[in-house]
């Protein structure tokens, strides 16, 4: 019945997966909520919402079920939107909504009160700033993950809320809830917006990271400029209030910290804060302590040295690798593409809505313990958009890595990928039609390529040297494309004529 809470009526069957509001046949203005399968749901004309039965929430009114229209995008004409429980929750603030139309106001209310209740309605949001947030009547639909385990405590994120977040920058991302709410937050990160999140895209997940005794959190990852990252906002599970409101903070690089550095002692050793608290490394000190405000607030202790409060992460030996002297030293040979290669192959056409192509991803031999992206590093010789970067790096097994770059590399530029344990460094040049990968591209290149068909000579790079137009595989098509790319034909720059950089060149 409307109003009716789990903890208010008995529903038949008296538990479920789903819970399907629906319009009372003997009474239409009235409405009855049970656990029913999505198409017996619809089958009976009404909303069904996975993992919202049996938890004491009130069943939406009459004028939200079976509604159309997005709630998260204005129709100024027709009334209500396809979320019933969100529509129930704005209208119950602007009956308009529900009566005259979804207009604009409707949305932004919509966007405040419940557009990321559930994962897949995560709300998109953009750039660095301040977000609300609003778990008070939110459920929990996400994984258990044994990452986000604080010291024996549960594994799970309550009440959890969700967001698309679009990064601006390449860049340490933080976000956190420090002093922005009352409640006992847990926050996790996944890369892509994917629903529902598992543990191979966890990015992070951070609980009681701000120092101090509070409950509040900081999660810290690797972000690459326009990439979408999967932000999850709730409560740790047993902790009242079970619900609350605040807002969040999501920064590219730390925040900055009055106390960094304001002492002459090393990041990685404990000290008493005797003579203040931070440590001497700047870049450092501030990773740390916008991850952990304690070791800047009162001490840099053992915690803030090591691993952080509890093992949570928070500490300079994970965020500072490099300066503790935490990237394993080892062999390491750069397996695909190996260093040196020159990729001859085609760029994206200029402003082509196609995700961009080339080389983004690296596999590597490593020792192990080398799968902290601060223990690599990039640069170009010229950059065209966003800054390239390594923002993951995965262990594969068997001593080999993924490494993956915010983006592929720059076409006409040296990149350099360098692992920081061994200063062993890759030289990768992407330059679209080079297939002899000799000093630039010419009509030389085109006559090579004939050649490498007829057998009659041997491409240095493989599939990097033949495969202009990326089909997969060589043929005669390539042909025709490495010529073009010379010429410019279409929206391509001309590239015959172009040098490559030479491969000593150094980075700006």
């Amino acid at each position: 019945m409307e109003d009716a809470t789990c903890a208010t009526a008995t529903f038949e069957p008296p538990c479920g997966a789903h819970a399907c509001c629906y319009p009372n046949p003997l009474l239409p203005t009235s409405i009855l909520c049970q656990n029913l399968t999505p198409s017996e749901c619809t089958a009976l004309e009404g909303s069904s919402t996975p993992g919202l039965f049996c938890v004491d929430i009130s069943c939406p009114g009459p004028a939200c079920i079976n509604r159309g229209g997005d709630c998260f995008a204005a129709h100024p004409t027709d009334p209500g939107c396809d979320n019933a429980l969100c529509c129930d929750k704005v209208c119950d603030q602007d009956p308009n909504c529900c009566t005259t139309g979804w207009s604009a106001s409707c949305v932004t209310r919509a966007r405040t009160l419940c557009s990321s209740d559930m994962c897949a309605d995560a709300l998109p949001i953009t750039g660095t700033g301040t977000f609300p947030f609003d778990n008070t009547t939110a459920t929990t639909d996400g994984p258990l993950h044994a990452d986000c385990i604080n010291v024996g405590d549960d594994a799970q994120i309550a009440k959890d809320v969700w967001y698309c977040w679009t990064s601006s920058c390449t860049d340490e991302v933080f976000v956190r809830t420090c002093g922005q709410t009352e409640l006992d937050t847990k926050l996790a990160v996944y890369d892509g917006c994917t629903c529902p999140p598992t543990d191979a895209n966890l990015l992070d997940c951070g609980d009681d990271r701000c120092g101090g005794g509070n409950l509040q959190s900081t999660a810290v990852f690797h972000a690459g400029a326009n990439r979408q990252y999967l932000i999850r906002l709730g409560s740790y599970p047993y902790s009242p209030p079970p619900g609350d409101t605040g807002t969040m903070t999501i920064t590219c690089g730390p925040p900055v910290q009055p106390n960094c550095p304001t002492v002459t002692e090393n990041c990685c050793d404990a000290n008493d804060g005797s003579t203040g608290s931070g440590c001497a490394d700047e870049a450092c000190c501030e990773t740390v302590c916008g991850c952990d405000q304690y070791c800047c607030d009162v001490e840099w202790d053992a915690a803030c040295a090591s691993t952080g409060l509890g093992g949570s992460g928070c500490g300079a030996d994970v965020l500072c690798p490099v300066l503790c002297g935490n990237c394993p030293a080892g062999t390491v040979s750069f397996v695909d593409p190996p260093t040196g290669v020159v990729d001859a192959r085609r760029p994206n056409t200029p402003q082509s809505a196609t995700p961009i192509v080339g080389i983004d991803m690296l596999l590597v031999t490593a020792p192990a313990g080398a799968d902290n992206p601060s223990c690599w590093s990039l640069c170009e010789t010229s950059s065209t958009g966003t800054a390239n970067g390594v923002i993951g790096v995965t262990d594969n097994g068997d001593g080999q890595f993924t490494v993956q770059l915010a983006r592929s590399i720059t076409p006409g530029a040296l990149t350099k990928v360098t692992y920081m344990g061994s200063n062993t460094t890759a030289t990768l040049i992407y330059h679209p039609s080079n297939v002899n990968g000799v000093g630039g591209a010419n009509q030389t290149d085109v006559a090579n390529l004939v050649a490498a068909f007829d057998g009659t000579f041997v491409v240095p790079w493989g599939m990097y040297s033949l495969d202009i137009d990326r089909s997969g595989m060589p043929t005669p098509a390539d042909i025709i494309e490495a010529g073009a790319l010379l010429i410019g034909e279409g929206a391509y720059p001309t590239w015959n004529g172009t040098a490559q950089p030479a491969p000593n060149a150094n980075c700006p």
